[in-house]
């Protein structure tokens, strides 16, 4: 009971601190405008949610996908001064989660094979009307820190090769509960 009530007394105080608060999903876009992301954030999660490893053995350029991620897989994920970030399928484990791992950097996933990271990351950018990464920083929003979970619908704008990552051009996103630390 008197867990209960404490973790009410810290919700209670989470919404209160919170109330008030400008999202920091409105971040400046450097040009003298604001994006808040609202053109791109579903109301539905997208159906035929594919893993990431299987897009970068499968997918060509052009191709319509949808997988679940999250904001990780490196230390450092995000590209600075871009809208693009890596991420790394949903479904991959990170055992720098587990409640006796006391990683520093749980979103890098270091606890890790290397290699099975690689196979289950992709590079996703928010592009402008040109097809290039939009110029802003989005690591300190939201939808885009550190361990951020989402799924997320667009278009592979490069196929993976051993000299590249996957990358998709957003369409949309579906924001999921959040990755925590057990």
């Amino acid at each position: 009971m008197k867990k209960i009530i404490t973790s009410l007394m810290v919700l209670a105080l989470a919404v209160i601190v919170g109330c008030g608060k400008e999202g920091t999903d409105t971040i400046d876009t450097g040009n003298g405008s604001t994006n808040t992301f609202t053109d791109i954030t579903l109301t539905a999660k997208p159906d035929s949610v594919q893993p990431i490893n299987d897009l970068q053995k499968q997918a060509k350029v052009g191709d319509e996908v949808v997988f679940t991620c999250v904001v990780g897989g490196e230390s450092k994920v995000h590209i600075t001064g871009l809208a693009a970030t890596k991420v790394i399928d949903a479904a991959y484990p990170n055992p720098c989660l587990a409640e006796d791992d006391h990683c520093k950097t749980p979103w890098d996933y270091c606890c890790s094979p290397v290699e099975e990271r690689k196979a289950n990351m992709a590079l996703i950018q928010i592009v402008d009307e040109n097809g290039k990464a939009q110029k802003m920083d989005i690591s300190q929003t939201d939808t885009f820190k550190n361990l951020s979970a989402m799924t997320i619908k667009g278009t592979v704008s490069k196929a993976h090769s051993d000299e590249s990552i996957l990358t998709i051009d957003v369409k949309g996103i579906f924001p999921e509960a959040p990755i925590v630390k057990k």
